[in-house]
């Protein structure tokens, strides 16, 4: 008989991209002349292997390859055979951090404890620092602490000192991200009615503990209370990965929260541990945790042995139809022990993550979907005990911007003569033919038109007879048009003043009367100045000369919509629009914007730099400076937050500081935020070009008196 061994453990783990080596050997009690001989389960060996004398080679091994091979050994009369597992784990690339602050910020009162926690992804792990976010350098209080390793900055006893913006910064090999957060800090006296009006949150999870088995459904429900209603967030504590490490604070794949309820399907042994919901709102934090027992597995009281299970995969949503150039998104629900590895891929096509796929965790992104992302993908989950596929179909509903057929414009000769006469077309300029026209014959074609166009077009016919000339003027009547001086969308918030200005390009002389109005379009009321619904009283328009001044006392989401100044005079009609977006008070992180980072004017017209609070109902005053302590220019003022400047030159190039101070611009600065203002040479607005009829054909008659030589006697 003859027995074989492969030497090593039994399941060997090895780095992508190194080399495996397999070493197998025998011993036969008839004959020392015996073969060895390496397959793969499942599969075929990889194509660059190499066997010599029972050792497997193989070089720059992959995740694909991982598997069980087995050795066999003969030696004419018995077989026997060895197998080991391969587990081949992907190689770990570099990643910048991403960083994220818990609390996103908080309220608290004059002596209370105050605690953030900064925590950042990337791979090496990032180091992590925290400051106020001013520029001024400001001190921290000497009695607060931040400890890198754990990312938690604390505050024991607050002063209203410490009412700042602070900024947490990771950095690793691979870069650098950074995230702000506000604290608010409440004086007594000064804020007395914080304590009529908030309420510190509460939290109770029911079950508090729960002990299940592999396979079954449970639901842990988050009672919480308090004003205004606590936002809840779930984290978990215990379970490992295949590698073993701790994966704290992510919640397993095969988990799912709606709302405050935290569901798990299909458990294993790795949903052993400690849930803990989270409850917070601008007064407070509150916790309440539960305790997921399975079959006493791993992270179980009682510390039973690790048991091994295949994988069992699904994706959701399983079928969806996504709008092209919007975003698209799938989840990969897997489970198993070992938790399994999980891999994305499209049937007949790659996932590119460089062009616009993103793998992040258990869940596929896809940005600005196109018609070629529609098909099926596949999320495939792998572990020692086993493979298993699921799939998704994603439909694309097709979406493409509109076009504009412009009607042609057709110059026509029509000549006659005997013999019949050679016809040709030029520009009494002697300018060249735009691409807009063809020439065919007699017939000089334009597929459309611009200014470029216009002119004088001269058509010649000549035979034996003699030459003939006659030509034709093309030229476009001039429509008044008019312009909104703001920028679309122009955002505010609730209860803020709006003014919005139309200027027309129309001067009325002698071509007549002109008609300058706002109206709104969701709803068709039209503000006139004139004509004033009793129920808008809160608008106002003003018409002087040529221009319409459309204004709003304390904006109601109501007044969100389109807004069209329009003018009707002799020489034609135009319109512009303008969305109006008001934005209600949010629960996104207090802080100060600028609508754009970098505004591009005509020199001589107007410039708008627009800041706007976010996240708060505080009374946060809005300050705009200029950079280097330049004063600010003299044609310039600040109206609800928008620093307009009039006329503008060249030299108010540069950059501008929005300025947040709470209750008073004599107080201590919160935020902070920058805008470029960008100035260029004075504009020529382009030709507009019309076309009054719906198609306008100008024929031109080019007579040709042709003589017969020896008939002029």
């Amino acid at each position: 008989t003859i027995r074989v061994h492969i030497e090593g453990p039994k399941v060997k783990h090895i780095p992508a991209g190194s080399q495996l080596v397999l070493k197998c050997t025998g011993t036969s009690q008839i004959s020392q002349y015996f073969n060895l001989d390496w397959i793969k389960l499942e599969g075929q060996l990889p194509p660059a292997y190499s066997e010599a004398s029972g050792t497997l080679t193989i070089p720059n091994i992959q995740p694909e390859h991982g598997g069980t091979y087995v050795c066999s050994g003969f030696d004419l009369e018995s077989v026997a055979t060895a197998r080991t597992i391969v587990v081949v784990r992907p190689s770990v690339q570099k990643f910048a951090p991403k960083v994220r602050i818990e609390p996103e910020y908080l309220e608290v009162h004059v002596g209370n404890p105050v605690t953030f926690k900064c925590m950042a992804d990337g791979f090496p792990r990032p180091r992590l620092s925290w400051k106020t976010a001013q520029q001024d350098n400001k001190i921290l209080n000497p009695a607060a602490s931040f400890q890198p390793e754990t990312g938690i900055f604390y505050i024991p006893s607050a002063k209203k000192s410490d009412e700042a913006e602070y900024e947490c910064h990771a950095t690793n090999s691979a870069g650098s991200d950074s995230r702000k957060t506000v604290l608010f800090v409440h004086d007594y006296h000064k804020y007395a009615y914080v304590h009529v009006n908030g309420v510190v949150p509460t939290a109770r999870v029911h079950p508090s503990t729960s002990d299940s088995i592999r396979g079954e459904r449970v639901r842990f429900d988050c009672n919480v209370t308090g004003r205004p209603i606590p936002s809840v967030r779930w984290i978990f504590v215990g379970g490992q990965s295949t590698d073993g490490s701790d994966q704290t604070g992510q919640l397993p794949n095969n988990s799912r929260v709606m709302g405050n309820v935290l569901t798990i399907t299909n458990i294993d042994y790795f949903n052993n541990g400690v849930y803990t919901c989270i409850a917070s709102n601008s007064y407070g934090t509150a916790e309440a945790q539960v305790r997921l027992n399975v079959d006493g597995g791993i992270g179980g009281i009682d510390g039973g042995s690790k048991r091994k299970s295949p994988p069992v995969v699904s994706v959701e949503p399983a079928r969806q139809t996504i709008v092209q150039g919007q975003r698209g998104e799938l989840r990969c629900i897997a489970s198993g022990h070992p938790r399994p590895a999980i891999s994305w891929l499209k049937l007949y096509d790659q996932i590119d993550p460089y062009r616009r796929h993103e793998v992040d965790g258990d869940r596929l992104i896809i940005r600005r979907m196109e018609v070629e992302d529609r098909g099926i993908y596949v999320c495939r989950a792998q572990n020692i005990d086993g493979i298993s596929n699921a799939s998704a179909f994603v439909e694309i509903e097709r979406r493409q911007i509109p076009s504009i057929e412009i009607d042609r414009v057709v110059l026509s000769e029509v000549t006659g003569g005997i013999p019949e006469p050679t016809v040709e077309w030029r520009r009494h300029d002697g300018s060249s033919f735009t691409s807009n026209a063809q020439v065919n014959g007699g017939l000089l074609q334009f597929d459309q038109i611009d200014q470029h166009d216009e002119g004088v077009y001269v058509c010649s016919a000549e035979n034996l007879a003699g030459r003939a000339t006659a030509q034709a003027s093309l030229s476009f009547p001039e429509i008044p048009r008019v312009r909104i001086l703001q920028n679309t969308p122009y955002r505010v918030r609730q209860n803020e003043f709006v003014r919005l200005e139309c200027k027309s390009s129309f001067r009325s002389n002698d071509r007549g009367p002109a008609k300058l109005n706002w109206h709104k379009l969701s709803n068709g009321h039209s503000y006139a100045n004139q004509t004033i619904n009793s129920e808008r009283k809160r608008h106002s328009v003003t018409i002087e000369d040529n221009r319409a001044t459309l204004q709003i006392q304390s904006i109601q989401p109501d007044d969100n919509g389109i807004y069209v100044c329009s003018l009707q005079s002799p020489m034609g009609n135009s319109e512009e629009r303008i969305q109006l977006i008001v934005e209600q008070n949010s629960n996104s992180i207090p802080d100060v914007s600028v609508e754009e980072k970098v505004v591009t004017v005509a020199a001589g017209s107007r410039a708008e730099l627009r800041c706007f609070v976010r996240g708060t109902k505080r009374n946060i005053i809005i300050k705009w400076i200029r950079a280097d302590n330049v004063s600010l220019p003299d044609a310039s003022r600040v109206e609800n937050g928008t620093l307009t400047i009039d006329q503008v030159k060249p030299q108010d190039s540069g950059d501008y500081y929005c300025l947040g101070y709470l209750d008073d611009p004599k107080s201590q600065m919160l935020f902070k935020n920058r805008a470029r203002l960008a100035v260029v040479g004075k504009l020529i607005e382009s030709a507009v070009i019309v076309i009054l009829l719906s198609s306008l054909i100008i024929i031109l008659l080019a007579l040709i008196t042709a003589r017969y030589l020896g008939k002029s006697l």
